[in-house]
């Protein structure tokens, strides 16, 4: 394989999911020519540790950046919009971490921009497709082992998403909270494997931690649990508790006519309607520590040691980074090819902005239901969205760019 045909990147974020995902963007041949962040001293110092040549507070000046050609969006959710958008607009490939907007008409903006430039790659870091166990999941689920789907539960426990000093997860106006940074995945992770779609949802949103920050209150929920009814009638239940100390535990369990899939720790188990045993199906057998793809080459022991602490930050779990590691290799194959051209192909599996914009949809809902105490309807249809755009000019809406322009926030 030729790395040169690799794009050149320019990350807009400075936190967490940047000093993790950049290594191994680097390892697998791509150049990082560029970092955004909100303020100098975030930019100046992630830039240092990341041995990225340039830095920035200004987004066009890495947008305008010849040498960037991929665009991979790792910052606070109320900016994801906008500079993709613009990103598109100038002819970059962009790659958005999840959620991938702070609400659906921010999506929808989303949407329309990778409509109109549809040569473009545009995806979003719902990375759970790539982890082996939904993959073999999903292939059992279409060979018929579970008959017709009708119920699936989904259960995350994790330790608290609000750790060290303040950030924009604690503020769901800006994006944090647990149902926009887990709930989202799981809810993408279920229309991927299953193929069904929420028409309606009823939730609850808590925020059960008390703030240590005397001057900042926490606003984001760190308990949620919702029930989603799918197009074929099937019910789908989403519990996420991060008052959980222990190691993160992720199950999912799909009930079918025929049998049971379930994914616990990374393996996948089988149980048919006529058997009394679960059958094991799939086992995980890579560790994330010694997988030497895991690991950039040519660096040292020391260097090593450090990278792993960041690989397994409590809030950013292995399962999310182990399916970023794989994404990132499907996005080197559709840039490397005989003809010199991407190959869409290679990411076919990654979601789309419009997978995002359905997710994002029930995101909404969910918070919506919390509020009103009832089922809602999902609205996902882009034609129907605009229709039914509320008036932005409400200061309750009023969440934009500008609101969080500052030292506070560290992208997960």
């Amino acid at each position: 394989m030729d790395s040169k045909s690799l794009p050149g990147i320019g990350i807009f974020g400075s936190g967490l999911a940047a000093r993790i995902i950049v290594p191994q963007l680097r390892s697998r041949g791509f150049r990082i020519e560029a970092l955004w962040a909100t303020t100098q001293e975030l930019a100046r110092e992630a830039a240092a540790e990341l041995d990225i040549p340039f830095w920035t507070t200004r987004e066009d000046e890495v947008l305008l950046r010849k040498s960037v050609n991929l665009v991979v969006i790792l910052c606070e959710p109320h900016l994801h919009s906008g500079i993709a958008v613009k990103a598109l607009g100038i002819g970059k490939h962009v790659l958005c971490d999840r959620p991938a907007g702070l609400d659906k008409v921010d999506v929808l903006k989303m949407v329309q921009a990778s409509q109109y430039y549809p040569s473009l790659i545009s995806i979003v870091g719902h990375t759970l497709r790539f982890l082996p166990c939904f993959v073999q999941m999903r292939k059992h689920l279409n060979d018929g082992y579970v008959g017709q789907v009708q119920t699936v539960d989904v259960r995350v426990m994790c330790g608290s998403l609000f750790q060290g000093r303040y950030t924009w997860l604690q503020d769901s106006r800006v994006g944090g909270g647990a149902l926009a940074n887990f709930g989202s995945h799981l809810i993408d992770i279920v229309s991927f494997i299953t193929g069904l779609r929420a028409i309606r949802v009823v939730g609850t949103l808590r925020t059960l931690e008390t703030s240590k920050d005397i001057f900042h209150q926490l606003q984001a929920d760190d308990f949620c649990a919702f029930q989603m009814e799918m197009d074929n009638g099937a019910l789908v239940t989403v519990n996420i508790n991060t008052r959980f100390r222990g190691q993160y535990s992720e199950e999912m369990t799909i009930c079918g006519s025929d049998g049971i899939l379930m994914v616990r720790c990374g393996d996948l188990y089988g149980q048919k309607t006529e058997s009394m045993k679960e059958d094991l199906l799939y086992l995980d057998v890579e560790d994330l520590k010694q997988s030497p793809s895991i690991l950039p080459r040519n660096i040292s022991d020391l260097a090593k040691e450090k990278l792993q602490d960041k690989i397994h930050p409590p809030h950013l779990p292995k399962a999310h980074v182990k399916g970023w590691i794989k994404l990132i290799g499907s996005l080197k194959e559709a840039f490397i090819s005989k003809s010199n051209q991407w190959q869409k192909d290679s990411v076919q599996s990654a979601a789309t902005f419009e997978d995002a914009l359905y997710v994002q949809s029930v995101v909404d809902a969910v918070r919506t239901s919390s509020v009103d105490k009832q089922w809602i309807r999902i609205v996902a249809d882009a034609n129907e969205i605009q229709r039914h755009i509320y008036d932005r000019r409400d200061p309750s809406n009023n969440v934009y760019a500008g609101l969080y322009n500052s030292a506070i926030g560290l992208s997960l």
